[in-house]
């Protein structure tokens, strides 16, 4: 029997929550490990730029703060243009969407989407040797519904009731309990 090949997968989401309940989901799944996780773009970038590997596929929240994750994708893909970039957001933002793929984002997904639905477009990142624009504006098979509002995203407040609504909502989608993700 040939060997599973593991996806190594970077995270960077300004959410310390967020990201510790995406890489425990990560990796619990087979074949996925998510190895390292940044609180910014700048420092994923420096870490692209030093790693001895470069992860597969990168999870790039699309607002990130003080920083916006379409402008970390040009650096990025200029350190490692094999890099399968997937920009993870709260909502959909169809100018976003377009500015990330021609940035060079092979694919936009929401957080509302399930883990199933997260996995399967890693991986489906890694089998498409087209990327990018890999399955522009997300996949049609996830049930993507662009909005009328195209603005770009106004930063949290870190701890809104919001963020700990789609914290939430993202452990109900996951299976996870609410006071497993608030913990």
């Amino acid at each position: 029997p040939a060997a599973v090949r593991t996806i190594r997968i970077w995270h960077v989401d300004d959410s310390r929550e967020i990201r510790q309940l995406l890489a425990e989901m990560l990796n619990n799944q087979a074949g996925l490990v998510c190895e390292r996780q940044f609180a910014s773009a700048k420092a994923a970038i420096r870490a692209l730029k030093t790693a001895p590997v470069a992860p597969d596929v990168l999870l790039l929240d699309l607002n990130l703060g003080q920083e916006c994750g379409l402008d970390a994708l040009k650096p990025m893909r200029a350190i490692c243009p094999s890099l399968r970039i997937l920009m993870l957001t709260t909502f959909s933002d169809l100018m976003a969407e377009l500015h990330a793929l021609e940035d060079g984002a092979t694919g936009f997904l929401l957080k509302s989407y399930t883990l199933q639905e997260i996995v399967g477009l890693i991986k489906l990142a890694i089998d498409n040797p087209t990327a990018p624009q890999l399955f522009p504006l997300a996949s049609a098979s996830t049930g993507f519904r662009a909005q009328k509002d195209s603005r770009k995203p106004k930063s949290p407040a870190p701890r809104t009731r919001r963020e700990a609504g789609m914290l939430g909502l993202l452990g109900s989608l996951w299976g996870w309990r609410r006071r497993t993700v608030f913990e």
